[in-house]
């Protein structure tokens, strides 16, 4: 069971003002996690890097193994850009990782940093998505998650409130 603890609105709001003051509606992943953070939701400890020194130092700092990411608001699915490593084992191999997915993120978004995280044992990756639509109002979307998530196509969407949380049973 997740226990949330104290909510951050401020942090949530700057994360959200930058993302629309940069004309985004999609945040980075860093502003993701920072998100989930101020709400409370438990993440596993990450840290943002925008080279591959600061990648190695997070890495160190983090413990081993770590999964590197790339952090961009212009590109939505990293495996496809070669965006994410799995199971790095120190400073130097976080390093190489850092400056290959930064190669590859940065032809697409000069601004690309990447997101150092602790490696999570077990559990279920999900994805979660808002979003405003002009006609439909707030939307949200949950699924699976990882890279074969899109061909499962196992996730949902739904207007909110859920016209099935108000039926009655």
């Amino acid at each position: 069971m997740v226990t949330l603890g104290g909510v951050d609105e401020a942090s949530i709001r700057t994360a959200f003002d930058l993302a629309r003051a940069d004309g985004r509606k999609m945040l980075t992943l860093a502003e993701a996690l920072t998100v989930l953070d101020a709400l409370g939701l438990p993440v596993t400890p990450w840290r943002e890097a925008r080279d591959a020194e600061q990648a190695a130092a997070a890495a160190r700092e983090l413990g081993v193994p770590v999964a590197l990411k790339l952090s961009s608001a212009r590109v939505m699915h990293k495996t496809e850009v070669g965006g994410v490593r799995l199971g790095l084992t120190g400073g130097a191999a976080a390093a190489e990782a850092a400056t290959a997915v930064l190669a590859a993120g940065r032809a697409q978004d000069p601004a690309a940093t990447v997101v150092v995280q602790a490696m999570a044992e077990g559990g279920t990756e999900v994805v979660f998505g808002a979003t405003r639509d002009p006609k439909f109002g707030p939307l949200l979307m949950f699924g699976w998650a990882g890279s074969s998530s899109r061909s499962w196509r196992t996730s949902r969407s739904a207007s909110t409130p859920s016209p099935t949380s108000t039926r009655s049973r």
